[in-house]
Formats: C-alpha cells, sequence, structure tokens
C-alpha cells in the first residue's frame, strides 16, 4: 500500500503508482456494480426476490454452538455466563448479537427447549 508523502511527492513512479492503484480499484468497483445489477435484473426477470424474506433466519456462528447453549440455559446459566463460556472457546459475539440471536430462535425468555423450527 503506497502512500503519497511530503517525502516522496517528488517520485513520479510513486506517483504514477498510486494513481495507477486507483484507477484500478475504480474500475473494479464499476464492474462489480455492473454485474450486482445484471444479476439483479436477471431475478427480477424470473420473478424471483432479490434479498432475503422478511422475517427469515440468517445463518449465524453461533448456530454450531446451539447444543452447548441450549445446555448451558437448561442448566440455568447466566447469559452472561454463557458469553464467557463461548468466548473461552474463541466465540466473541457482542452481548445485544447473543440476545438477537436467542430472541430469533424463541429461546430468549424461555427454558431451552429444543425447536424443530429452530435450524430453519
Amino acid at each position: 500500500d503506497t502512500i503519497i508523502s511530503s517525502e516522496n511527492v517528488d517520485n513520479a513512479e510513486i506517483i504514477f503508482t498510486v494513481i495507477g492503484q486507483s484507477f484500478a480499484s475504480a474500475v473494479e468497483a464499476q464492474k462489480r456494480s455492473e454485474r450486482a445489477k445484471a444479476g439483479h435484473a436477471k431475478r427480477k426477470a424470473k420473478g424471483l426476490s432479490s434479498g432475503r424474506q422478511r422475517g427469515q433466519k440468517v445463518k449465524s456462528r453461533l448456530d454450531e454452538h446451539t447444543a452447548f447453549i441450549l445446555n448451558l440455559l437448561d442448566t440455568k446459566t447466566t447469559k452472561t455466563e454463557i458469553l464467557k463460556q463461548l468466548n473461552e472457546r474463541g466465540v466473541s459475539i457482542s452481548r445485544s448479537r447473543f440476545y438477537s440471536w436467542l430472541e430469533a430462535r424463541g429461546l430468549h425468555n424461555k427454558k431451552a427447549e429444543f425447536q424443530v423450527d429452530m435450524f430453519s
């Protein structure tokens, strides 16, 4: 990552390198935008939605730890303690995201009960 500074402002090689990188980045951003627009138009022409459905569950890093979390909830472990134990397992997640995840799966204000639809 080359930058133009007061020490190299007279160095033509660095200036052209930075300008070239900026141009290449702008061109790639334009191409990415065109590909996204084309994909959207293609889905729209087929009558498909262009995004996730309202209320659809979004995959989370916590999903692979569901059994661990359910077990801790069953043993009446506090949510703060669950967050600490998840962090010890290498899963760093904010308190608000954890609560949102619990709520989306119907576990926020209940005892942990296995629900068939919680993974769909």
